[in-house]
């Protein structure tokens, strides 16, 4: 277990509306969201992209300072610096 992310919240089918390989696709999606810390990004990245069935899997991260989030993370990871949170979208 490489312990990259504190939690997952895990949003079920969700309907997206995409373009790709020239056409406009409708399917059902599942959303995560992972609470991590910036410096583990890069890792994220690459197990997302892994595991992930898709050629072109989207990752946004963007950061938070919620002391209490902030808080969890030390607790539970050893975590040290700022928390960011992922967002993806998995088949």
């Amino acid at each position: 277990m490489k312990k990259l992310v504190a939690c997952v919240n895990i949003m079920p089918k969700m309907s997206s509306v995409y373009w790709w390989d020239g056409k406009v696709n409708f399917e059902s999606e599942e959303l995560l969201i992972m609470k991590s810390t910036s410096d583990h990004f890069d890792a994220i990245n690459v197990a997302v992209k892994e595991l992930h069935p898709y050629e072109c899997p989207e990752l946004i991260s963007f950061k938070v300072s919620l002391p209490f989030i902030r808080f969890s993370l030390y607790d539970r990871l050893d975590f040290h610096s700022c928390m960011q949170w992922f967002v993806i979208g998995i088949d």
